[in-house]
C-alpha cells in the first residue's frame, strides 16, 4: 500500500523529486514509496458562491443559443468568476518544476495539473445530457482541481498535449523545500503573492 501523505508534507521534503502521472505522485529519488496525492476538500465557505456559478453555467448550457457548447459555458467559471474567487480556492502545492526553478525568465504559469477546463467540461456536458442539477458535484471538482504547480510556459503546453502525464512531457516537480531561499523569494513574489489563498504559507 502506498505511503499516503499531503501536499504540504511534500513540499517540505527537500530530499523528494516527483512526476505527476495517472493520479499519483511517483518519487524520483530515493524517499518513502510512491506518493498518492491528497488534499482537504473543504469547501464550506465558498458552497453559496460555487452553487451560484454552477446554476449560471447550466442556465447557459441549456439556452436554445447555438453556438453555445459545455466548454464555453464552463468558461464561465474557469476564464471569468474563478479570478476573482482565486485569493479563496486556489492553492499552491508547493511542488516546482525544476524548470521553472533554473529558469530566471518571468515566463512561468500556474499549472491546474488536475485539468480542471476538461474535468468540468465534462461535467457540464454530463449534467446538461442527463438533466441533472447537482452543485454538490460541481463543487467538489472545483475544490480538487483549484491546485497549482508552477511550471515553465513551455511545459504548461506540454502537459495540456500530454493529457497531464508529466512523465510524458518530461516534467520533473521538486519541494519548494529543496529551492535556495533566494529563488524561493523570487517565485514568492511573482507567482503566488496575491493569487492563491495559501500564499502566505510560502511566504519568504
Amino acid at each position: 500500500m502506498p505511503t499516503k501523505k499531503s501536499i504540504r508534507e511534500l513540499a517540505n521534503d527537500p530530499s523528494d523529486r516527483f512526476i505527476w502521472k495517472e493520479g499519483e505522485l511517483e518519487l524520483v529519488s530515493p524517499g518513502d514509496g510512491p506518493v498518492l496525492y491528497s488534499f482537504n476538500k473543504d469547501s464550506s465557505k465558498l458552497t453559496t458562491t460555487l452553487s451560484s456559478i454552477y446554476e449560471e453555467i447550466m442556465w447557459l448550457v441549456r439556452r436554445p443559443t447555438p453556438g453555445i457548447t459545455a466548454g464555453r459555458a464552463r468558461g464561465w467559471y474557469t476564464h471569468i468568476m474563478a479570478e476573482s474567487l482565486k485569493r479563496q480556492i486556489r492553492r499552491f502545492t508547493g511542488l516546482v518544476s525544476e524548470q521553472a526553478v533554473n529558469n530566471q525568465t518571468k515566463d512561468l504559469r500556474l499549472e491546474h495539473f488536475l485539468r480542471i477546463q476538461n474535468r468540468l467540461t465534462d461535467l457540464v456536458k454530463r449534467h446538461r445530457e442527463g438533466e441533472i442539477n447537482d452543485p454538490g458535484e460541481f463543487i467538489q471538482v472545483v475544490i480538487e482541481c483549484e491546485c497549482v504547480h508552477i511550471v515553465t510556459s513551455k511545459e504548461n503546453y506540454e502537459a495540456m498535449r500530454a493529457k497531464g502525464d508529466y512523465a510524458k512531457a518530461s516534467i520533473l516537480l521538486v519541494s519548494w523545500a529543496s529551492i535556495p531561499e533566494e529563488r524561493r523569494a523570487e517565485l514568492w513574489r511573482q507567482m503566488l503573492k496575491g493569487r492563491v489563498a495559501n500564499a502566505n504559507d510560502y511566504a519568504p
